[in-house]
């Protein structure tokens, strides 16, 4: 076995660095080991906080799709108002689309509430409702749009329900219901003396969605326009 040789008593260690930071890093941990623990502490709270608060979105949003449905079920069965105002056991659209707004279970009680609104010819009141919505996917906020088109139509405001209408097919992620709310949107700036943009939305709708029922009577639409006076 080779011997190892001490060196002379007196001569320095040859070193890398290596050591010296390993030697400098055990040093702070030491001397800053309070410190080090307390944020160890936050950290660790702060993840089991966002891990309840997770936890608890979750429940929220199921517990907001269960009253909704218990809701839907009232409108099923023509208690409109009931369904709207909720009662001792249940609580009504209203409620559900106000105290879980931006949940799954709250825009769709809000929808309900729209439409449920519109067929009581409460138009400014479905408005409201439509504009309150948030934190939805494309597909919902189209819907709210074209609910909040159908509201302005009823108050005799035709070019912003045109308007809204058109945000709602460009909205949509499903073409088929992009294409009929362009389609709409075409007929009501049609409605609203605005021929040409209604042509012009109708000639893209044609290009864009071609083979879906809303194109269909996009071409419709252009031909009532090209029969029009001065057309």
């Amino acid at each position: 076995m080779k011997q190892t040789i001490p060196p002379p008593e007196g001569s320095a260690v040859p070193t890398n660095g290596i050591q010296e930071k390993a030697d400098a890093l055990l040093a702070f941990l030491i001397k800053n080991q309070s410190t080090l623990i307390a944020v160890s502490i936050v950290i660790v709270l702060a993840g089991g906080a966002m891990f309840y608060l997770q936890q608890q979105q979750r429940a929220r949003a199921a517990e907001s799709s269960i009253l909704a449905a218990e809701a839907a079920a009232m409108l099923e069965s023509g208690t409109l108002q009931q369904a709207i105002d909720g009662n001792d056991l249940t609580p009504g659209l209203r409620r559900i689309a106000s105290d879980y707004r931006g949940t799954p279970g709250g825009n769709l009680a809000a929808l309900m509430l729209g439409e449920s609104l519109l067929n009581l010819d409460k138009p400014e009141e479905a408005e409201e409702v439509y504009n309150s919505m948030k934190g939805i996917n494309k597909d919902l906020e189209a819907a709210a749009a074209a609910g909040r088109a159908r509201a302005l139509e009823l108050q005799g405001k035709t070019a912003e329900a045109a308007s809204a209408l058109e945000n709602a097919g460009t909205t949509a992620r499903n073409k088929a219901l992009s294409a009929i709310y362009l389609a709409d949107a075409a007929d009501l700036y049609l409605a609203a003396g605005k021929p040409d943009k209604a042509a012009l939305l109708a000639e893209k709708l044609g290009t864009s969605h071609e083979g879906y029922s809303g194109a269909a009577k996009a071409r419709q639409l252009e031909l009532r326009i090209a029969a029009l006076p001065g057309k």
